[in-house]
C-alpha cells in the first residue's frame, strides 16, 4: 500500500508549467488559483535555486497543507495548483507551520494537526521529485500539543524541530528519518525558536514566564544549547531581563555567523511597545545589556513589528521596524543596525525610510551577500487595500536603488502576508502572499539585487562561478569566498562545481586555473 501511495504521488508530479517570473508588478506569478490560502512560506535550495512554496487551504477536514516547487527561473515543476501534503484531520485555526530546505535539497515541512485527536506536531521531508522520504504521513514528533513550530536544517541532511504546548520542546531528526530523544525545556516556557551550529548542535531561544497575567505575562528571554543526543551543552541563561509582553508576542532568532545569535522581540515598557535585540556569543553568554538594545531611544513613540537579518560582511544585526506616534494613527518605516555589544550604528533613533503619514508594515527582510539588507513591506491604506514594495540599503543605512523603493506588486487589494522570504540565492529573493484580487489565491514574485523583477540570467559556462560569461581570476576569488562562507553575491554552484561532485572545494579551483591557462 505504501508503495502504491508513492506511485500516486509521483504520477501527480506532471510536466512543468510554462510561466517564468513576471517582470510586471501588476501581474505576478499565481501559485494557487482556487481561492483563499493561509500561512504561505518559501524556502530555496542554495545549490540549485529550486524554491519550495508551501501554504494551507480550508477543506472539509480543516486546514490542508499544500506545496509547489519552482526552478530558479520561476517555472513550476509540479502540477497546476501544487500537491497536497496531507489530508489528515486538522483544526480550522492555523497555529503555526515551518518550511526549510535540507542540505540535500529536500523540503522540510512541519505543522500540527488533529489526526490523533490533539494538536500534535509532524514533520515531512519531500524531495524535488515529490517523493515523501519520511513516509506519506510524515514523522510524529511528539504526543504533546504543539502551537508554533520551527525547523532548522543541519549540514548532513538531518534537521532540528522545535515546538511548544505547555512548555518548549525540541528534537533532532536524522537524514534517514530516525529520531533522537525529545528535549524538554524548563516549565513556563513558550515560543522556543531553534537554530544549529556547524556541529549540528541545537541552540534555542525562548520566553520564560516570570509572572503577570495570561494576557500580559512577564517574560525573560533565555538561550540554551543541546547536542543531538539530548545532552546539554549550555545550561539556560537569561539574555533579556523580565518585561511585560502581550501574550501573542513572539521572538525572532537568527545566527550571527560566529557561533552565536541575535534575538529580537517587543516588550511593553512604560506602556509602549519597544523593539529590542539581544546578542549571545558562541558560549551562550549575552554580550548586550540585560535590558536589551533598543532600536530607538525616542520615548514618545511605539516601535514594533521588527524583522532582523545579519550582514554577512560585518556580522552586525540590521533591524527594520514600524514607528508610530502614541495615538497610533501615523506610521513610518525605520531601521537600525546593532553591533554584537548592542551599539546602535544608525543614530540613537534609527534611520527613516518613509514619511510619517505612510501606512506601512514591515513584512520580512533578507541580508545581501555584499552587505546591507533588503526589506519587503506592505504599503497601503487604513481600508486594508495594500501593495507590496521593497527597498535595499547598504551597511550604512543608505538607499542602494535609484528609486529608493520598488513595487513587487502594485495592485491595491486585500492581502494576507507571510513573514518569510527565501533570502538571496542566485541573485534573487522570492516572496509569496495570499491576494484577494481575481482570481483569488496565492501569488509569488522574485526580486533581483538590482531592484528589478523577472527571469534571472545565469551563465552555464563551466568555471564561470560568478556568472559574468567569462572564466578568469575573479571566478577563483568567488569560489574562495564561497568556501570561506562569505556568501558571494554572484555565485553559480553548477558552474563552480567543475568536477561535478556536488561539492565546492580546492579541486574545483585547480580545474578553473587549468581552464584559464588553456
Amino acid at each position: 500500500m505504501k508503495k502504491l501511495l508513492s506511485i500516486i504521488v509521483f504520477v501527480c508530479i506532471v510536466l512543468p508549467l510554462s510561466a517564468q517570473w513576471s517582470s510586471d508588478p501588476s501581474v505576478n506569478n499565481i501559485v494557487y488559483s482556487n481561492g483563499e490560502t493561509f500561512g504561505s512560506l518559501t524556502a530555496t535550495d542554495e545549490a540549485t535555486g529550486m524554491t519550495y512554496i508551501q501554504w494551507f487551504v480550508l477543506s472539509s477536514s480543516g486546514m490542508r497543507p499544500m506545496m509547489q516547487l519552482y526552478d530558479n527561473q520561476g517555472v513550476a515543476q509540479w502540477q497546476e495548483n501544487g500537491i497536497i501534503i496531507s489530508t489528515n484531520q486538522n483544526s480550522t485555526a492555523l497555529y503555526g507551520t515551518a518550511l526549510e530546505v535540507s542540505s540535500d535539497g529536500c523540503a522540510l515541512v512541519a505543522f500540527a494537526d488533529e489526526r490523533n485527536g490533539d494538536m500534535n506536531p509532524f514533520i515531512y521531508k519531500i524531495s524535488q521529485t515529490g517523493e515523501f522520504l519520511w513516509g506519506n504521513n510524515g514523522i510524529q514528533l511528539s504526543s504533546s500539543e504543539a502551537y508554533r513550530i520551527y525547523v532548522y536544517p543541519c549540514n548532513d541532511g538531518s534537521a532540528w524541530a522545535a515546538w511548544y504546548g505547555e512548555t518548549c520542546y525540541m528534537r533532532h531528526i536524522n537524514a534517514d528519518g530516525t529520531t533522537d530523544p525529545i528535549i524538554t525545556i524548563e516549565n513556563n516556557s513558550d515560543f522556543g525558536h531553534v537554530i544549529c551550529d556547524d556541529s549540528n548542535n541545537a541552540i534555542m531561544a525562548y520566553f520564560h514566564q516570570t509572572g503577570g497575567t495570561f494576557m500580559w505575562p512577564n517574560r525573560e528571554v533565555k538561550v540554551c544549547k543541546y547536542s543531538t543526543s539530548g545532552a546539554p551543552i549550555w545550561l539556560a541563561a537569561t539574555i533579556i531581563q523580565s518585561y511585560s509582553y502581550n501574550f501573542s508576542t513572539e521572538l525572532q532568532l537568527v545566527s550571527d555567523g560566529l557561533g552565536g545569535g541575535y534575538v529580537a522581540t517587543i516588550p511593553v515598557i512604560n506602556d509602549r511597545h519597544q523593539a529590542v535585540i539581544a546578542h549571545f556569543n558562541s558560549n551562550g553568554t549575552a554580550t548586550t545589556p540585560m535590558a536589551g538594545a533598543f532600536a530607538s531611544l525616542e520615548s514618545s513613540a511605539y516601535n514594533y513589528y521588527p524583522t532582523i537579518s545579519v550582514d554577512p560582511t560585518t556580522n552586525n544585526c540590521i533591524m527594520f521596524f514600524r514607528r508610530s506616534n502614541v495615538d497610533e494613527n501615523t506610521f513610518q518605516l525605520k531601521g537600525q543596525c546593532f553591533t554584537v555589544t548592542g551599539s546602535r550604528l544608525w543614530t540613537n533613533t534609527g534611520v527613516s525610510f518613509s514619511g510619517y503619514n505612510d501606512y506601512v508594515y514591515p513584512i520580512t527582510s533578507a541580508s545581501v551577500p555584499t552587505g546591507g539588507a533588503v526589506l519587503i513591506y506592505e504599503f497601503g491604506d487604513a481600508n486594508n487595500q495594500s501593495t507590496i514594495k521593497a527597498l535595499r540599503v547598504d551597511a550604512d543605512g543608505e538607499f542602494v536603488w535609484d528609486n529608493e523603493s520598488v513595487y513587487m506588486c502594485n495592485l491595491p487589494s486585500s492581502k494576507s502576508i507571510s513573514h518569510v522570504c527565501t533570502g538571496f540565492h542566485n541573485g534573487q529573493v522570492i516572496y509569496a502572499w495570499n491576494d484577494a484580487r481575481l482570481p483569488q489565491g496565492l501569488y509569488a514574485q522574485n526580486l533581483k539585487l538590482d531592484g528589478t523583477l523577472g527571469p534571472i540570467q545565469i551563465s552555464t559556462i563551466s568555471g564561470d562561478a560568478n556568472g559574468d560569461g567569462n572564466v578568469n581570476v575573479s571566478d577563483i576569488n568567488t569560489v574562495i569566498s564561497y568556501i570561506s562562507e562569505n556568501e558571494p553575491e554572484d555565485f553559480i554552484f553548477d558552474n563552480a562545481d567543475v568536477n561535478g561532485d556536488n561539492t565546492i572545494d580546492i579541486r574545483d579551483i585547480v580545474l578553473i586555473v587549468n581552464i584559464i591557462m588553456q
